[in-house]
């Protein structure tokens, strides 16, 4: 893999994912390296929000530094021991509904919470759809406004996730 500076290689490689790998790095820290098409402002980007839900007292491992190895960016983090929910999933398919509850549970709770410093989830959301490749045309654009005008205007904690909040699905025409 590559090197850290004054310490030597990366460690083990603990997981996967799709826009990163995770490694051990140092006592009681890890590294989310990103896949090199992760542009390296994301990396900022998620140290911010990262250190803005741990202010608020969020369940999240601490966050340190952005790194740089080569053609990739990497955030180091605090090591957290314990099984993933996924993989208590996969050992225990019986839990589904219980973890499902639990995961739904952690997104009111990020969302119910504001952070400074973060952008409006309305903001992002609208932004996105604008760009996305498989956006409708700009003439049909305006139908997904009822979508994101329900969302908060606030910073949410987790920024542009999935919001966990009720509104109704705009009008069919």
């Amino acid at each position: 893999m590559s090197h850290r500076p004054g310490t030597g290689l990366v460690g083990e490689k603990l997981a996967a994912g799709r826009t990163a790998e995770i490694y051990a790095w140092g006592e009681g820290q890890i590294l989310k390296l990103f896949h090199p098409w992760v542009g390296s402002g994301d990396a900022e980007v998620e140290q911010r929000k990262t250190a803005a839900a741990r202010a608020l007292g969020l369940p999240v491992p601490a966050v340190g530094e952005v790194v740089q190895l080569g053609d990739r960016s990497g955030l180091v983090q605090e090591r957290v021991e314990g099984q993933s929910m996924m993989g208590q999933l996969e050992r225990e398919p019986g839990c589904s509904e219980e973890e499902a509850r639990r995961l739904a549970q952690l997104h009111l709770t990020l969302h119910e919470r504001t952070a400074e410093g973060l952008p409006a989830q309305r903001e992002v959301l609208a932004g996105r759809l604008a760009q996305a490749p498989s956006s409708p045309p700009p003439n049909a654009r305006p139908r997904s406004a009822p979508w994101t005008a329900c969302l908060p205007a606030t910073a949410s904690a987790m920024g542009t996730s999935t919001p966990a909040i009720s509104c109704s699905p705009p009008p069919v025409r």
